[in-house]
């Protein structure tokens, strides 16, 4: 499993090249269009906390968790892989 840390929406595009079946996918901004790309992926979305976005907002089927900066922490320290996008 990768964690894919997407901190720009012009990176979102290039990150779903790479996004596997499994992997964890960390959006840092706010753009329900960015989770509506992941759409047909199975991927598990994170957002975190502080996020303006609502769930209507999210086109997506896919279900997203909310995410403290300790789980962020968490992540990005104990996945095998991290890929951060811009």
């Amino acid at each position: 499993m990768a964690v894919h840390l997407i901190n720009q929406s012009c990176q979102i595009r290039n990150a779903l090249g790479l996004a596997a079946e499994g992997d964890t996918v960390i959006i840092t901004y706010d753009d329900p269009e960015a989770i509506a790309a992941l759409a047909n992926r199975r991927v598990k979305i994170a957002l975190l906390a502080g996020s303006s976005l609502k769930a209507r907002d999210i086109r997506s089927n896919e279900a997203y968790e909310i995410i403290s900066e300790s789980d962020w922490v968490k992540y990005t320290t104990s996945s095998e892989s991290v890929i951060s996008w811009g």
